[in-house]
């Protein structure tokens, strides 16, 4: 696998993301730190312990949607004479994306597979609290209805909304600062330490290097998003096979 290192950024197309960017970065710190404060009433805990699946929306809803509102305000808003495709790079369309994003897929699931296991081992050796990554206690302690909401929103909104909010607007607000080489490697560990979990960091480390390989390479998050899709449902129908079949 070729790797293309070198992305320039256009000053037409980028600019907005030096705006962008520090509010995306308001946005995910407010999801993270702040709106969880809201459930810890005892009127509202013991509300979500009791509908699990209302607790599991609560719980990924308010991520994905100040995501959305810090990759997209500023685009929608600043330099209108430029398309809101074009700014969020979701150009260069090919049926073929499907097939490769696919295939390259089952080239990485294994080795990323192998990497989780280990490093479970690995932090479960030196006492690790698996308790602290929030969606494992999601996904163990909720029914085959939040399951669906979570395989919902992890397949199909997730991937959508992360590209747009990693490899377009960190990485490219990153690239402009430090260059692409240094800001590949910044925007994947960003991406892996936002998912909360240190079992997960190493081996989404390497899928954010393979996903903005693919943004890097195509010039469109298309490939990105395709191979996030892939990826994630793969990973979901192995925990729902491991849950309810095993």
């Amino acid at each position: 696998m070729r790797f293309y290192p070198n992305y320039i950024t256009d000053d037409d197309k980028d600019r907005w993301v030096e705006i962008s960017c520090p509010i995306l970065v308001i946005c995910m710190f407010t999801a993270i730190y702040f709106i969880p404060l809201f459930n810890i009433t005892g009127a509202v805990k013991s509300y979500l312990e009791s509908h699990s699946t209302i607790k599991i929306i609560s719980s990924i809803l308010p991520f994905q949607f100040l995501l959305i509102i810090g990759s997209l305000l500023t685009p929608m808003l600043a330099y209108k004479q430029i398309a809101i495709k074009e700014k969020l790079m979701l150009i260069n369309w090919r049926k073929a994306y499907i097939l490769e994003t696919f295939r390259l897929e089952l080239k990485i699931i294994v080795p990323l597979i192998i990497t989780a296991a280990l490093s479970y081992f690995i932090f479960k050796a030196f006492g690790y609290d698996f308790s602290s990554s929030p969606i494992l206690e999601l996904l163990k302690n909720s029914d085959y209805k939040g399951i669906i909401v979570i395989f919902i929103f992890s397949v199909f909104i997730a991937p959508v909304v992360e590209e747009i909010a990693f490899r377009r607007v960190v990485f490219t607000f990153m690239a402009r600062i430090f260059g692409s080489n240094v800001s590949i490697i910044m925007t994947s560990f960003i991406f892996a330490c936002m998912h909360g979990g240190a079992v997960q960091i190493i081996p989404l480390f390497m899928l954010g290097l393979v996903l903005q390989y693919l943004f890097i390479k195509n010039n469109s998050l298309y490939p990105s998003i395709l191979l996030h899709c892939f990826h994630n449902s793969i990973v979901m129908i192995l925990f729902i096979f491991g849950k309810y079949v095993l």
